[in-house]
C-alpha cells in the first residue's frame, strides 16, 4: 500500500491526467486494485489546474498505482474522475517498482512537475545531481530509470549518475549504467572514463581498470594525467610499486602525455607513508625537485600526519613552520594534525606557540579540536592554559562547557564553574544531563548534598531524565554525609526508575529531602 498526501487529487484515464481540488473530496479509502478508477495524492500540489493533459512520463509513473475509492453518500463526485482505465496491461514489475518509490524520490518528482508540466533532460539532470549530492544515490538511480521511459539520456546525465554511484560505492550499478550508454547512442567522454578508472583503482579492481583503459584508447580517447594518476594510485594500493614507477617514468618521458603533477607524486608518497617507508617517500620528493616540481600543501600534510601519528610532534611542527615561512598554503588539517602530534608528544610550550599561530591566521579550527585541547590541558593540570583557550573561543558548544566545568571543579575552582553555567544560559546553550551530573558530582564532593538536590530538581523540571550516574552520585553524596538511611531509600527508588512512576518517585523524594533540610 502506498500512502501519499496532498491538496490535489489526481485521476488517470489512459494518457490523460485529471486534477480536482481536495475540497471536492471529503475522504478516500485506499486499497491496491488492478481494474478500478485510479486516484493518487501527492504530498505537495503538482499543479493548480482543474484538469490537464500531461506527458507520457506522468502517465507511466501514475497509472500503475491503481486504487479503488469509496466516497461518503453526501459527496458529489466530479465527472472528471468518474473514469475507467483503458490501458491496464501494465506488467507487475512496473507496478511493483513504481509503488516502491522512496519518499525523497516522490518529493523530487513533485518539485520537477511544479517547475514544468513537461520537464526536459536538463531539469532531470539537475534534480538527479541534487539527489546524489544529498546522499540519495539509490533515489537518483530510481529517478533516472523513470525518466528514461520518456526521455533519451545524454552523455552528461550518464556521467553525473556514474559519478554519484561511484561516490556512494555502488560500483556494480555504476558499471551497469556505463555499459548501458551504448544502447542510447551515448559515447563516454574522457571525464566519464576517469571517474570509473579512479574508483575501480580504489577498489583494487585492476582487471576491470585495465579493460576500461584499453577500451577508451580503442575508441580514440587518449588518457591524460588524471587517467595515468588513477592507474598509478591503483598500482600503489596493490603495492605494485615497480609497475607504478614504470607508468610514472612513461609519463615523465612521453611527450604525447602531460607530465605528472603533484597529485601523481602525492599518490605515491601517501602509499609509501601508509607503509611507514619514509625513505622511499622522501626519495619521491627528491624526484619531484629534480624535475622542477615543488611539493604542495598536500605533500607537506602527508608528512605532518606521518610524524604526528608516530608521536614525533616536533618533526611535524618543524615542517609546519617551514610552510609558514615559505608561504605554502596551510589549511585546518595542517594545524589540527600538528596539534595532535605535539599533544601526543607532550610538548605544551610548542602547543601554546602553535595556538598563537592559529590565532594570527584566518583559518577557522573546528570546535572538536579546541575541546580536545582544553581536555588535554586539564589532564596535564594546566588549568590556566586550558581556561585561557576557552575564554577566547567565539562559539563554544555544550561539550566545551562540560569540559571546562569539569576542569574547574577538578582544580577546586567551583565558583568559576558556576560562572561557566551562567555563561551557558547567556549563550543559550542547553545544559544536558551530563552537565548537571558534573555539577552534582562537584557539589557532593564538597559535601553540599542539599544544593545537589536542588540541581536534580532543576533537571526534572526542565524535562531531563536523571540517569544511573545521577542516582549513584547522589547516593554516594548521602553516604559521605552519613545519611545512610536516605541513601538506602534513594537506592530503592533507583531500582524502580524504569517504571512509569520512577521519575515521579525521585521528584517526590528530592522535594521531601529539601523540606526536611528546611525543618532542620
Amino acid at each position: 500500500m502506498v500512502e501519499l498526501h496532498s491538496s490535489i487529487s489526481i485521476g488517470v484515464y489512459s494518457r490523460s491526467l485529471y486534477l480536482v481540488p481536495k475540497s471536492a473530496i471529503s475522504s478516500l479509502e485506499f486499497h491496491l486494485a488492478g481494474k478500478n478508477s485510479s486516484i493518487i495524492q501527492f504530498e505537495n500540489p503538482l499543479l493548480t489546474f482543474s484538469s490537464l493533459r500531461v506527458p507520457k512520463i506522468i502517465h507511466s509513473i501514475l497509472s500503475p498505482l491503481l486504487f479503488k475509492f469509496k466516497f461518503p453518500w453526501n459527496i458529489k463526485v466530479p465527472n472528471s474522475i468518474r473514469v475507467q482505465l483503458v490501458n491496464q496491461e501494465k506488467p507487475m514489475s512496473v507496478q511493483t517498482r513504481v509503488t516502491k518509490l522512496s519518499s525523497p524520490t516522490l518529493q523530487v518528482l513533485s518539485q520537477i512537475f511544479k517547475q514544468s508540466p513537461s520537464p526536459d533532460i536538463v531539469t532531470y539532470t539537475t534534480f538527479i545531481k541534487f539527489l546524489g549530492d544529498s546522499g540519495y544515490a539509490t533515489e537518483a538511480h530510481q529517478l533516472f530509470t523513470l525518466m528514461r521511459e520518456s526521455h533519451e539520456p545524454d552523455t552528461i546525465l550518464f556521467t553525473v549518475l556514474i559519478q554519484i554511484l561511484c561516490n556512494s560505492k555502488m560500483y556494480g550499478q555504476a558499471l551497469d549504467v556505463f555499459h548501458e550508454m551504448s544502447c542510447h547512442n551515448c559515447k563516454p567522454d574522457l571525464f566519464c572514463y576517469n571517474v570509473l578508472i579512479n574508483k575501480l583503482g580504489e577498489m583494487g579492481q585492476e582487471d576491470a581498470l585495465w579493460k576500461l583503459f584499453s577500451k577508451m584508447q580503442l575508441e580514440g580517447i587518449y588518457p591524460d594525467v588524471v587517467t595515468y594518476s588513477a592507474v598509478v594510485k591503483s598500482l600503489c594500493l596493490s603495492e605494485n610499486f615497480n609497475e607504478a614507477f614504470r607508468v610514472l617514468e612513461c609519463m615523465e618521458m612521453k611527450k604525447s602525455v602531460e607530465p605528472p603533477n603533484t597529485y601523481t607524486y602525492n599518490t605515491i608518497i601517501k602509499a609509501f607513508l601508509d607503509r611507514k617507508q619514509i625513505k622511499e617517500a622522501l626519495g619521491v620528493v627528491g624526484r619531484m625537485h629534480i624535475l622542477g616540481l615543488e611539493p604542495d600543501s598536500i605533500s607537506f600534510n602527508l608528512f605532518i600526519k606521518y610524524y604526528s601519528d608516530l608521536g614525533e610532534g616536533q618533526e611535524a611542527y618543524s615542517l609546519l613552520r617551514f610552510m609558514i615561512t615559505t608561504g605554502i598554503e596551510i589549511n585546518e588539517a595542517s594545524y589540527v594534525t600538528c596539534l595532535n602530534g605535539l599533544m601526543k608528544q607532550g610538548q605544551s610550550n610548542e602547543v601554546l606557540e602553535l595556538v598563537e599561530y592559529i590565532r594570527q591566521s584566518n583559518i577557522v579550527i573546528n570546535i572538536r579540536a579546541w575541546n580536545k585541547l582544553i581536555y588535554w590541558f586539564s589532564k596535564r593540570d594546566q588549568l590556566e592554559d586550558g581556561y585561557g583557550i576557552f575564554l577566547r573561543l567565539r562559539n563554544p558548544n555544550e561539550i566545551t562547557m562540560n569540559t571546562v566545568i569539569q576542569m574547574l571543579y577538578k582544580h577546586g575552582k567551583s565558583e568559576r564553574a558556576w560562572e561557566v553555567l551562567k555563561l551557558m544560559n547567556e549563550k543559550k546553550i542547553e545544559a544536558s544531563v551530563v552537565t548537571y551530573n558534573i555539577l552534582l558530582h562537584g557539589l557532593c564532593e564538597q559535601g553540599m548534598v542539599t544544593r545537589g538536590f536542588k540541581i536534580v530538581l532543576e533537571m526534572i523540571v526542565k524535562g531531563l531524565k536523571p540517569d544511573l550516574i545521577t542516582y549513584n552520585t547522589l547516593i554516594n553524596g548521602l553516604i559521605k554525609a552519613g545519611r545512610t538511611e536516605d541513601a538506602s531509600n534513594l537506592f530503592e527508588i533507583m531500582r524502580g526508575r524504569f517504571t512509569v512512576s520512577g521519575s515521579d518517585s525521585l521528584e517526590k523524594f528530592v522535594k521531601e529531602m529539601l523540606i526536611k533540610e528546611k525543618l532542620h
